[in-house]
C-alpha cells in the first residue's frame, strides 16, 4: 500500500543579486519538482531577515542555503557569519555560489563554515546541473526514491 504522508517540500534560500543567476538557479531548482520550494533574498540583509522570520523549521525553515559572495548591504560572508553564530541555524546546508576563483576566498569561506565553495561556471547548462546535483546532495536520498 503506498504511503499516505505527504512530505512538505524543502525550502532553499537562494541569496544572489544578480537577477540572472536568481533564475537559472530557480530553473535548475524546478528540475528537482516538488521535494523543493525556492525562495529567494536579493542581498544579505533580505537573506537574515527570511531567516529570523522562519527559523522554526514549521515556518519554511531553509534546508539549504545557495549563497553569492559579493552582494550589496551585507555580503555573503556576513550571512556565513550569521547562520554559523546561531545555535539554531547551524545545520542548515551553506552552499558558497560564486564567481571567485580565489583560492584564499575559499579558505576563508569554508573557515566560516560553509559546507562547499564552487565557482559559477560560465555554461548556463553546466549551472543548471551542478545546482541540481549540489541541492540534492545537500538534501540527502530522496526518500520516495529510496523506497521505490
Amino acid at each position: 500500500m503506498p504511503s499516505t504522508n505527504v512530505r512538505a517540500p524543502h525550502t532553499v534560500l537562494v541569496v544572489d543579486d544578480d537577477p540572472e543567476d536568481r533564475e537559472f538557479t530557480q530553473r535548475a531548482l524546478e528540475q528537482l519538482g516538488p521535494r523543493v520550494d525556492c525562495k529567494f533574498a536579493s542581498d544579505g540583509d533580505a537573506a537574515i531577515r527570511f531567516l529570523e522570520a522562519h527559523a522554526d523549521a514549521d515556518l519554511g525553515r531553509p534546508s539549504v542555503v545557495l549563497l553569492d559572495l559579493n552582494m550589496p548591504r551585507v555580503d555573503g560572508r556576513g550571512v556565513l557569519r550569521y547562520l554559523r553564530e546561531r545555535e539554531d541555524l547551524r545545520d542548515i546546508s551553506l552552499i558558497v555560489l560564486t564567481t571567485a576563483e580565489d583560492r584564499v576566498e575559499a579558505t576563508r569561506c569554508y573557515g566560516l563554515g560553509a559546507d562547499a565553495f564552487v565557482t559559477k561556471p560560465s555554461d548556463p547548462r553546466v549551472y543548471l546541473d551542478w545546482v541540481g546535483r549540489a541541492v540534492r546532495f545537500a538534501l540527502g536520498p530522496d526518500p520516495e526514491e529510496v523506497s521505490a
